[in-house]
């Protein structure tokens, strides 16, 4: 939950009673956090955060962006109190990290859509204008340098900034990342992300 609803507070407290709520009846031993979509959820020097859409002339954005923005304006850092948090009630905290997220994607103007995304339509899957597929059509194309790149930056930042006990790479959320029909000769451009990553 990036937006975190937990009784409507977008405060510190707000942040931790959640992470209370979810571990009462002691069965959950692991916390999954996902800071990103196309856009993440911190002050990033790699990818833009969620919050920027609100400087963006006629960007659609959505009402979760308004309370991560919330959060962010307090001077407070999400991921690190629920990392704490999670600590204090006895269970590991990870990060989810989504790899490929086109959300909307068909949407031009959806405040979700990184710079990155926008300004690299060279980059996405259709580039060359004959893929069909719906949102993933739009996907980035990992088979390109630059978008390995791009991700793999973004991911040392995470690791830095972040103590946490693992993290999952979620390449399922969406599930292309290569050029339709060529998936199996540019494998190795998603192993190479995910031996950076280690």
């Amino acid at each position: 939950g990036s937006g975190c609803k937990y009784g409507g507070a977008m405060t510190e407290q707000g942040l931790r009673d959640y992470v209370k709520e979810i571990t009462k009846g002691g069965k959950v031993t692991h916390f999954f956090m996902c800071p990103n979509a196309m856009c993440v959820n911190w002050d990033s020097k790699v990818m833009e955060p969620i919050w920027a859409a609100f400087d963006r002339p006629g960007a659609k954005t959505h009402a979760w962006q308004e309370g991560v923005k919330k959060i962010h304006d307090a001077g407070i850092d999400m991921y690190a109190v629920w990392v704490e948090e999670s600590r204090k009630q006895g269970i590991s905290p990870w990060l989810t990290i989504r790899m490929n997220d086109v959300h909307c994607a068909d949407d031009p103007n959806d405040g979700m859509h990184s710079k990155f995304w926008r300004e690299h339509p060279e980059f996405r899957r259709n580039a060359n204008k004959k893929v069909s597929g719906g949102w993933t059509a739009f996907a980035l194309d990992y088979s390109h340098k630059e978008v390995r790149d791009y991700w793999t930056a973004f991911l040392g930042e995470a690791f830095a900034r972040y103590d946490v006990d693992g993290v999952e790479l979620d390449w399922l959320r969406f599930a292309d990342h290569l050029p339709p029909g060529k998936e199996r000769e540019h494998s190795w451009c998603l192993d190479e992300v995910v031996k950076a990553a280690r």
